[in-house]
């Protein structure tokens, strides 16, 4: 009877670690499935808002009036000519514009190299045409800006003055108003991320 009790004890007691050990692992899959999608949450949250202000700094950039304050008053105080003058606010406006995009596209970069975690190369290919639009707008204020450098040939000045205007740099770099054609498929690409990511969500 005694060797009957103690191996009725040994069942209960393995039945129970049996038991503990299927909640232990149903637990430990649960808690990665929230610990996983509070991450992919932060991370859509980082995503969509390092993008709308990287889309604000496209703008910013784009703004075809240059203002007073964008550049340093001792520029004025330079004894420098008026073309000289003229390209150092350029050059120190456009710098300072620049650095919208840039500090959100390194931040957009991070997170883009972290999804691939969750959703493959997914992201990525979605931003593609977006950063191919930013290569774009960047030659075209290299371009405005070798043209207004004092210090630059004439002759090399007129060439690519030349090319911006046939290859239509000037709609890239400046902004047209309600109208404008790269705006307007900057908000489509932004679009079609922002479905994506709300999907993302969903799950």
């Amino acid at each position: 009877m005694e060797e009957i009790i103690v191996c009725i004890k040994d069942v209960v007691l393995m039945s129970t670690a049996i038991t503990a050990s299927v909640v232990a692992v149903k637990g430990l899959s649960t808690w990665k499935k929230q610990l996983k999608g509070k991450d992919e949450y932060e991370l859509c949250k980082r995503i969509l808002i390092d993008l709308y202000k990287y889309q604000n700094g496209i703008r910013i950039v784009r703004n075809p009036a240059m203002f007073q304050y964008e550049y340093p008053e001792e520029i004025d105080r330079k004894k420098w000519n008026d073309k000289e003058k003229k390209y150092k606010k350029l050059v120190y406006a456009y710098e300072k514009r620049w650095q919208h995009i840039q500090d959100n596209r390194i931040k957009l970069n991070l997170s883009i190299i972290e999804s691939k975690v969750y959703w493959e190369n997914e992201l990525e290919k979605l931003f593609k045409p977006i950063f191919e639009f930013e290569n774009k707008l960047f030659n075209s204020v290299q371009d405005i800006l070798l043209t207004n450098n004092p210090d630059q040939d004439d002759e090399y000045k007129k060439v690519v003055q030349k090319n911006f205007y046939e290859e239509k740099k000037s709609k890239i770099l400046y902004f047209l108003g309600e109208k404008d054609e790269f705006d307007n498929k900057l908000e489509d690409n932004i679009k079609e991320i922002e479905n994506f990511i709300r999907a993302k969500l969903k799950k």
